[in-house]
């Protein structure tokens, strides 16, 4: 699995990366328009925020959705992530736009793929990080 490092601080927070390469979530975010632009930009200081000082606590910005799938709200774009092999680790496995009152299922199922694919790479040793700059 690759992983983009996103931000790093107290904690590291990644977003997870198809096996070309290419970031989801920075591809979801890069590609909002408009007011949700502002919302994107608001997510991404979010993130920001969460690689220095953790997750935050505000149940309305931040709660866990499934075992171990949390999420992250900013206006309408919800994250879904989960924590690494330790709880100094943050990976986002996408983002979307809420459309619903709950959290769709294929939203749920994606980000429980995403896990599941994470936590066997690891007892492999097969993650790669890749930094920002590695995106273009």
């Amino acid at each position: 699995m690759k992983l983009l490092l996103w931000a790093h601080g107290r904690y590291q927070v990644f977003a997870a990366c198809s096996d070309r390469g290419d970031c989801h979530l920075l591809s979801f975010l890069n590609q909002l328009e408009g007011d949700f632009q502002d919302q994107a930009d608001r997510m991404t200081d979010l993130l920001d925020r969460v690689a220095e000082k953790g997750p935050p606590r505000k149940s309305e910005v931040c709660h866990q959705i499934q075992d171990n799938i949390w999420q992250l709200e900013s206006g309408r774009l919800r994250v879904l992530w989960f924590y690494g092999r330790d709880r100094g680790v943050i990976i986002c496995s996408h983002g979307f736009l809420k459309t619903t009152q709950k959290t769709p299922k294929k939203h749920i199922n994606r980000a429980m793929q995403t896990y599941h694919r994470y936590c066997q790479d690891v007892s492999r040793g097969d993650i790669k990080i890749l930094e920002i700059e590695d995106e273009d």
